[in-house]
């Protein structure tokens, strides 16, 4: 069986590190803090 991801999971996985790193990760401290997610991120 393989195991390897499809071009589309790998995709996806991208994407997702991409919003990580761009949208949640500079406010990642102030969601701590206020243990809220801001409302545009939902």
């Amino acid at each position: 069986m393989d195991w390897s991801f499809t071009d589309e999971q790998k995709e996806l996985r991208r994407t997702a590190k991409r919003f990580v790193d761009e949208e949640l990760r500079p406010v990642a401290d102030q969601i701590d803090k206020e243990n809220a997610v801001p409302p545009h991120f939902i």
